[in-house]
């Protein structure tokens, strides 16, 4: 199925089309590669023109529980992969001292150390231009296991979700589908009452601050022989400014000295059950500092996810000689505006690696190909897949125009883009220059791969089942993926796998049969693994293997066992037509570097302007001396004729500088050893705040910082504690000089408040006090439970064993500018933290009774004209309300708002400009559009409750409501709430209310309740025959004497046939022309 992100902007507008999910097993805390000997080498003969290597296993593992599940494979390096010359590197390195740090969290109860160690990798990433970065774990978590196009568990609770664990290979395949990461702020850790919210929950989903570029992901071989090559590669990642997550067994009671705070097991990886940051290393590190000696010196200094109070303020050094260690993975994101479209067919992590021959003793280079719908004028700029092997070469074309949706390369080619991947895992491969697509055309994307180590390159995802057809049983093996979600989101069209790139074979509905011989194979690995590393004294972990031993000799020697191929692990990155590249990423830019933008298309010109300047031609690289937004845009007006219109050219890019600076990334604090890290509130780069209890009188600070930082006539480096500061009653405010290479000098003012007065949000009282005396800025003296709602954010002068303290009183709320929107008729936008907050009273000029507004509450995601993101408070046209914010959190409430909600238009729809002569459908022939809502039934329990939701009575509510919808009370529960959409279209027997629509400045107005049958039909039963020209003719002989007649309003319509505004006999007669028609056809 075809999935596409964009987030185009300018002539761009952004959308998400979804994808597909699939049920998951059991995973782990991490997931583990269990090396099976020469098992991955081989290959599956296919009945198609492709093969398979022979599925690698993995443990995952939670506690003393492990599963075995596939998953895709990647050779081993060897040899040098790093860049960095080892003899170049120091004996020891920590990160912390040279591009500083993230903070240390602390993963609570939750079994998300995979996405923490994954986040502190990210993180690095973006630390130099972005230094607070902080991304959300739990969006992370959370969403690996959320929604149709993800791995779903037994049980969806949030509690379940969160403790699923999971690995590096779940979290680089959902970002790699622009699922998230996102910030900290969007979704906090301590906040999971987010996912009590549907549509907040759903609207967050696709959301992401960064986006992911590349996941790298190696491993040590069976024997380690790669031991020295794995390790320079993670050294010269930490080197150059990456943390690398990886998994180890963390059992402390076997692996942990307490003294050293060091790490080592001599287990196999299967036993790995945690994941962590490397963020240094230490050559020095003595064997004798292990409780488990290790086989030579040397350590890595690791960052944990167990808060500060764990280890050594959250760090702690792991052996190299860890046997468990395994999982080694780098991740490096982009900003989310680097490239503003995705095209995806994949949403599942890959479990086997193809090759496009027949088996695998043929060696040579892979096709694999995706065909997409372009969503219009746009530029293909990078393709982003799985790399399987090491040095892997790789040739890249895009194919515009395509003829025939079932051959990829029957379209026009563009220029063949070359490489070699040096490393393994998700990459992305940029195009060597942008590839133009004019319209809404199909195009495809071919990818050719070659390892001269293995034939199996090619990535896609697969499931691997058994199944008995006579029984009709189907067991899926692995969690990633079953084989019917496979089966239901592989679409016909859309991946194709070719060995000469010419002659290709669409993948859909390719499922094999493994041969009885390569049956037994896979069986006696999965025997194998089941025990491999395992003791007398893994006890638990023995019953374990010899349960699923049985099953799973139970279902080989019944079963078949199947594997069907899914689509191409194969992304496709698309902007608008010439979009300018910047040279860094958002944020801040060192001193001695300088902003280079590039387009790829080398004749065209580049212009660029800061701020609201004038556009002026790129010549040289842009020098950054303050805070500045650069757009820029590649002119190529003319450049494609009638093929591409003007308006999808010369679309501006945008990105905001600042000179570096010298800040801290974070700023933590204790008033004893004996207490764990806290991190002061950041206000700015250059203010931070932290509240101290009314018994201390010291903070020490330790500084979060590669930054000099001066104070009190002394120098601190980063990393270091400033101790004994001493504060006074009240706030002491005192001040950091930072300074630092190619940075900015910053002067950071810390305020520290002391407790010694507080206050009540709520009364706006005094409820705590230690002082002597107190008085306000007029003079008069105040005690605890004074009122001091009328000093907000004044100063009282508080005196404490006679010295005088300026204490502040909270400053009272602000209503943010908010209004009516008429349409869908809400007041606001008010943000999700003030909109916690909200209180209502109704009838507002009568009385002054607030209760909360969450009754009203409308999120903006669930409207079109409303802003994504914000929160709405629904009104009654005609109603009278005060709204006001409730004091909290250091806050008093704010000034209420009154608002006179206007009334509903009482100008309806004429019921005569309906026309009933077509005997299919009622159409209105006015010339204003109109809205309808048909008769939808409310039952009392379900009204009753929405009238308490807007804080009324019934009867008030009916009230009102009758008065907006201009219906009788018996109407008024069967339109109230309703949803009305634009039609000049009604059906026949069917009740409506009918309404003009709203304006900008006006609500939609009262409505006309109308009901139509056809014209002829008076009695109301559906048809026209003669009992209805009886009746017409009664009514007319009735009001040819002056009688009232039979007909009400609406019936009157109905009986006036030939439309010429009275009734008579010829009406009668025209019935029975339509009666006997009827009857005849």
């Amino acid at each position: 199925m075809k999935r596409i992100l964009k987030r185009f902007s300018a002539a761009f507008s952004a959308a998400i089309i979804t994808a597909v999910s699939v049920p998951a097993a059991v995973y782990a805390e991490a997931g583990k590669l269990i090396n099976i000997g020469d098992y991955g080498k081989k290959g599956i003969s296919s009945s198609h023109t492709f093969s398979f290597s022979m599925p690698q296993l993995h443990s995952v593992t939670v506690g003393k529980c492990s599963d075995l599940v596939p998953w895709i494979t990647y050779s081993h390096i060897k040899g040098t992969a790093s860049e960095t010359e080892a003899s170049s590197l120091p004996e020891a390195f920590d990160m912390r001292k040279v591009y500083s740090m993230t903070s240390v969290k602390d993963q609570g109860n939750y079994g998300t150390c995979w996405a923490h160690s994954a986040i502190v990798s990210a993180e690095t990433s973006m630390l130099a231009s972005d230094p607070f970065i902080d991304l959300s774990e739990m969006h992370t978590s959370y969403y690996s296991y959320y929604g149709d196009d993800q791995m779903m568990i037994s049980s969806n609770t949030t509690n379940s979700i969160l403790s699923e664990g999971g690995s590096p290979r779940i979290v680089s395949n959902l970002w790699s589908q622009w699922i998230g990461p996102v910030n900290e702020s969007a979704m906090p850790y301590s906040d999971t009452a987010v996912f009590d919210n549907a549509s907040k929950t759903v609207f967050m989903k696709y959301q992401s601050d960064y986006h992911m570029k590349n996941a790298y992901s190696f491993d040590f071989d069976a024997d380690r022989s790669n031991f020295d090559d794995v390790n320079a590669l993670v050294k010269d990642f930490v080197y150059n400014g990456q943390a690398v997550d990886i998994s180890y067994m963390s059992e402390k009671s076997s692996n942990w000295n307490s003294e050293y705070n060091t790490s080592n097991s001599k287990k196999k990886p299967r036993f790995a059950d945690h994941g962590v940051a490397i963020v240094g290393w230490d050559d020095s590190v003595s064997a004798d500092k292990f409780v488990n000696e290790p086989e030579g010196d040397g350590a890595w200094l690791c960052k944990n996810s167990w808060g500060t109070k764990d280890s050594d303020g959250g760090y702690f050094w792991i052996s190299y000689y860890d046997r468990t260690l395994c999982d080694f993975s780098v991740f490096e994101l982009e900003n989310a505006d680097e490239h503003e479209v995705i095209y995806q067919h994949d949403t599942y992590v890959p479990i086997q690696n193809y090759s496009a021959y027949d088996t695998a003793e043929e060696e040579g280079p892979s096709y694999f190909a995706n065909v997409f719908d372009a969503i219009g004028p746009s530029q293909i700029s990078a393709v982003g897949t799985y790399i399987l092997n090491p040095d892997t070469e790789y040739e890249i074309t895009v194919y515009t125009d395509i003829k025939d949706a079932s051959d990829p390369v029957s379209g026009t080619p563009s220029s063949v883009t070359k490489g070699k991947a040096k490393l393994t895992g998700f990459q992305q491969l940029g195009l060597d220059k942008p590839v133009v697509i004019d319209s809404t055309e199909k195009f495809s994307v071919v990818v050719k791969l070659y390892s001269e180590d293995t034939p199996f390159v090619l990535p896609f995802e697969s499931s691997f089942f058994a199944e008995n057809e006579e029984k009709q049983e189907l067991f899926d093996i692995t969690g990633f993926a079953t084989d019917a979600q496979i089966a239901a989101h592989t679409g016909e069209g859309e991946s194709f796998i070719s060995a000469d790139g010419k002659d290709w074979e669409d993948v859909y509905n390719s499922v094999e049969v493994y041969s009885k011989e390569e049956k037994a194979l896979l069986l006696k690995s999965f025997i194998e693994q089941l025990y491999d590393g395992l003791d007398e004294e893994d006890t638990d972990r023995l019953e374990d293997a010899g349960k699923k031993e049985i099953f799973f000799r139970n279902i080989f020697s019944e079963c078949d066992i199947k594997t069907r191929i899914g689509n191409a692990s194969l992304k496709v990155y698309g902007d608008p037509i010439g979009k300018v590249r910047f040279s860094h990423a958002e944020g801040y830019v060192p001193q001695n570097e300088k902003i280079e933008l590039s387009s790829g298309f080398d004749d065209a010109k580049i212009y660029w302007k800061a701020d609201d300047g004038e556009y002026k031609e790129y010549t040289s690289p842009i020098t950054i001396t303050s805070p500045v937004t650069i757009s820029a845009y590649t002119d190529l007006t003319g450049s494609y004729g009638d093929t591409v219109p003007e308006t999808s050219l010369c679309a501006a890019a945008e990105r905001k500088f600042e000179p570096a600076k010298a800040v801290f990334n974070w700023l933590a604090y204790n008033t004893s050893a004996a207490e764990s890290l806290k991190y002061a509130e950041r206000i700015s780069e250059s203010e931070y705040s932290i509240d101290l209890p009314s018994d201390k009188d010291h903070v020490c600070l330790f500084l979060g910082t590669t930054s000099n930082a001066e104070y009190g006539g002394k120098s601190y480096d980063g990393y270091s504690w400033i101790e004994n500061v001493s504060a006074k009653y009240g706030n002491t405010d005192i001040k950091l000089k930072l300074s630092g290479d190619e940075k900015v000098d910053n002067e950071v003012t810390v305020h520290i408040n002391r407790r010694i007065l507080g206050f009540n949000d709520l009364s706006e009282t005094i409820n705590f006090s230690l002082a002597d005396e107190i008085y306000a800025p007029d003079g008069t003296e105040l005690k605890i439970n004074s009122y001091v709602g009328k000093y907000c954010g004044q100063e009282l002068r508080v005196i404490k064993d006679g010295s005088e303290i300026k204490v502040k009183v909270p400053e009272r709320r602000i209503m943010p500018d908010i209004a009516i929107n008429y349409t869908a008729e809400v007041l606001g936008p008010f943000t999700e933290e003030i909109m916690n907050y909200i209180e209502i009273c109704v009838d507002a000029d009568k009385n002054d009774n607030y209760y909360s507004a969450r009754g009203r509450k409308v999120s903006g995601d669930d409207w079109i004209m409303l802003e994504n993101g914000y929160y709405y408070l629904s009104v009654i046209p005609g109603e009278v309300i005060s709204v006001k914010i409730d004091g909290g959190d250091g806050m008093f409430e704010s000034e209420p708002y009154l608002c006179r909600v206007p009334q509903a238009s009482a100008v309806k729809p004429d019921k005569k400009m309906f026309d009933t002569s077509d005997a299919a459908v009622v159409k209105y022939n006015g010339t204003a559009t109109i809205e309808a809502s048909p008769l939808i039934y409310m039952n009392d329990i379900m009204y009753e409750a929405m009238a308490e939701d807007y804080g009324y009575s019934r009867e008030r509510f009916t009230e009102l409501q009758k008065q907006r919808l201009g219906v009788s009370d018996d109407d008024v529960k069967s339109f109230t709430g309703n949803s009305f959409k634009s039609t000049n279209e009604l059906q026949y027997g069917a009740e409506y209310l009918v309404r003009y629509p709203a304006t900008g400045s006006s609500f939609a107005s009262q409505g006309e309740k109308v009901v139509f049958f056809t014209r002829g039909d008076v009695n109301r039963d559906l048809k026209v025959d003669s009992v209805d020209a009886s009746l017409v003719l009664k009514h007319y002989s009735l009001v040819s004497v002056g009688k009232d007649g039979l007909f009400d309003e609406s019936q009157q319509l109905m009986a006036d046939v030939n439309n010429d505004g009275t009734i008579t006999s010829v009406d009668a007669s025209q019935i029975m022309v339509i009666y006997t028609k009827v009857m005849t056809e």
